[in-house]
């Protein structure tokens, strides 16, 4: 890393760790976070039943969200959010039901069974902290189909 780098408090690079080897001296061994390449791969495994546009938004145009529409709305916020944060540590929000996860990259994603909005739970995807966002910041409403007449 170049001069004025952060540190450890021991004096090692960020982003380097140590571990025995056999017997030999403390090696270290570079590594690459793994929860950036999740959302990335995610969204690839998610492309088929949850399409992202090539604007990096997710759903629908809504009058200030984005929407995806489904018989089950709970079900598919549900089935939404545990595709794109597959493989990442979700913790329960404080005071509300829930459930939040901060990615590595600075991505934080919280999904809510319930929202402002009747019957419409809701997935915020926070990318503002992102140095290179693979998706973008957006707020998505799952609601009940309309009915076709």
């Amino acid at each position: 890393m170049g001069a004025g780098s952060p540190k450890t408090p021991d004096g090692r690079d960020p982003g380097v760790i140590r571990r025995p080897d056999e017997g030999r001296p403390l090696i270290e061994i570079d590594y690459v976070p793994v929860q950036h390449f999740l959302i990335s791969q995610n969204i690839t495994k998610m492309k088929e039943r949850f399409p992202l546009t090539s604007g990096g938004v997710f759903g629908e145009k809504g009058k200030n969200v984005r929407v995806i529409r489904s018989d089950d709305p709970l079900k598919t916020s549900e089935e939404f959010a545990g595709m794109l944060t597959e493989g990442m540590k979700k913790k329960p929000l404080v005071g509300k039901q829930g459930w939040r996860v901060d990615a590595d990259d600075g991505t934080v994603i919280i999904w809510r069974p319930k929202s402002k909005t009747p019957d419409s739970p809701v997935v915020d995807i926070g990318t503002r902290n992102v140095k290179n966002p693979v998706i973008k910041d957006q707020k998505i409403h799952f609601l009940e189909k309309e009915n076709e007449k």
